[in-house]
């Protein structure tokens, strides 16, 4: 695969300065194809082992769009290993899922997946029952699954969740809606966060061990008749252990659905936000927010990206050693179709942008990422055409990070 070399960009920061430099210093190490013969893959995981150099990918397969069968038939849970070590890796289907039930597109329905232990967490949609469900992969390849109850699609479409180290579930979604359920299945609470703005949404939750607490991401906005919103505010709450508000901050930021924000906490627990602040469909203003544990302030603002006559299909923030946050985002153009491109930024703890890179045609729509020290590690689903025959399969890469020449 061939490296695909940036020259200088300018970037425009907010009340940091941007180590400068003049090629990218990120590269292809090394790729893998995951191939299941007949059969589509969607990726749910991605996760190191960092103790055991061991990198996992949890996935989906399916029969999917064939002359014999109907689409998204037979779905199978299956997870790949590959040992950084020898370079040896394992594939393994885990088990049957329900066919009218199947996650086939990215980030919409699994919300969250981490290593505790041993063990792989993923927590799911489950589009029959609007409950969700939460997978956990062993070590040992056994799979466990429990249902988190949820409610009825007409109050509520989840956007999001994570789970704490004491098995407790956090769920969220449209009205500001967010839902604890204990350990033991039963639901602890519920919350809404209200504004009088007209419409409310959570796009996402974390919870901080450290602080004993839960943090939460959504957006506040005027409905708009052209399926954008207007005097839209972003919105980041502290939640005590009973749901309850114990701070919160309001702040600029478009809050189109379509454009993706996304939030994650630091190594150290702060709030990271990623926001588009233009209004126009396919034009981008991307910032990256990083704020004070208590919400009182922002530590500091990055304007890392613009562009014109694209869609972005997700923007990804991945903490990682030293405070860093690599920030991940795929772009393909909206007059030609072909022009797909993975981005990189990495910031440090202050917001300087320290690395960045370009890669044309390297993954498809659905991506997940994971780091480990000097490392990324990237998990797509891959479709290629050779002699009139598409192929189905997934692609493994891992981009080595140099450090800044700048």
């Amino acid at each position: 695969m061939k490296e695909v070399k940036v020259s200088l960009i300018t970037l425009i920061l907010i009340a940091v300065t941007s180590v400068a430099f003049s090629e990218p210093d990120i590269s292809i190490l090394w790729e893998k194809d995951i191939a299941l013969t007949g059969r589509k893959i969607t990726p749910y995981a991605i996760k190191v082992d960092e103790d055991k150099n061991i990198v996992r990918f949890v996935g989906v397969s399916y029969i999917y769009r064939t002359k014999e069968t109907p689409r998204r038939q037979n779905p199978e849970l299956f997870e790949y290993r590959f040992n950084l070590k020898d370079n040896t890796a394992e594939l393994k289907t885990l088990m049957a899922m329900d066919e009218g039930d199947i996650t086939t597109s990215l980030p919409l329905h699994v919300k969250d997946s981490r290593l505790i232990g041993d063990d792989i967490l993923i927590i799911r949609n489950q589009c029959k029952s609007f409950n969700s469900q939460e997978l956990t992969i062993s070590s040992d390849w056994q799979v466990k699954t429990r249902e988190i109850p949820g409610l009825t699609r007409r109050s509520v479409s989840t956007h999001g969740a994570c789970r704490n180290i004491d098995g407790d579930v956090f769920l969220c979604g449209n009205s500001g809606y967010i839902r604890k359920v204990n350990g033991n299945g039963n639901v602890a609470w519920d919350m809404n966060y209200k504004s009088d703005k007209g419409r409310d949404g959570t796009f996402g939750v974390a919870f901080s061990e450290s602080e004993n607490m839960l943090v939460a991401f959504g957006v506040s906005f005027e409905p708009d008749s052209k399926f954008t919103t207007k005097e839209s505010s972003l919105w980041l709450a502290n939640l005590d252990s009973k749901g309850n508000i114990k701070a919160e901050t309001k702040f600029e930021g478009i809050g189109n659905f379509g454009k993706h924000p996304s939030f994650c906490l630091s190594k150290s627990d702060n709030p990271i936000v990623i926001y588009d602040n233009n209004v126009e469909i396919g034009t981008y203003n991307i910032y990256v927010s990083r704020f004070l544990k208590d919400l009182k302030a922002k530590a500091w603002t990055t304007h890392i990206f613009d562009g014109n006559d694209m869609m972005i299909s997700q923007m990804v923030l991945t903490p990682f050693k030293e405070d860093y946050t690599l920030v991940t985002f795929f772009t393909f153009g909206t007059r030609i179709r072909n022009s797909r491109k993975l981005y990189f930024y990495i910031l440090d703890k202050n917001g300087s942008i320290i690395n960045h890179a370009i890669f044309e045609d390297v993954i498809g729509y659905d991506y997940l990422v994971a780091v480990l020290k000097d490392r990324i590690f990237c998990v797509t689903n891959r479709s290629r055409k050779e002699k009139g025959k598409h192929t189905e399969s997934a692609r493994l890469i891992c981009f080595k990070i140099y450090p800044c020449k700048g």
